[in-house]
């Protein structure tokens, strides 16, 4: 919707001034900034967390780290992840990455 704002609902000539906007879109999510790349994937942080009980047993997430900025290529070059190959159960082995 932020986009189309952008473009005033114009989407004409092939969409290129929403594509364009889409680009350059920035905006606050849930927990953090996202932006879109290329691709329109989505970039933000990734929170790295671990359910465990309090005093009271009762289960809670606990926050153990915070990766900025995660994108589709999980911070390689769009080359380096493609070579990779296609993700599945064994691809990549998981001492490759």
């Amino acid at each position: 919707m932020l986009a189309l704002q952008a473009v005033d609902g114009d989407l004409s000539e092939g969409q290129v001034g929403f594509q364009e906007a889409l680009r350059t879109l920035t905006f606050a999510g849930p927990s953090s900034d996202i932006t879109l790349d290329a691709h329109q994937q989505m970039i933000t942080d990734a929170f790295i967390v671990e359910v465990t009980r309090d005093e009271s047993g009762l289960l809670y997430r606990r926050h153990l780290d915070t990766v900025p900025k995660v994108s589709q290529t999980l911070g390689l070059s769009e080359a380096d992840f493609l070579a990779l190959g296609i993700f599945d159960e064994h691809t990549p082995a998981c001492n490759s990455v």
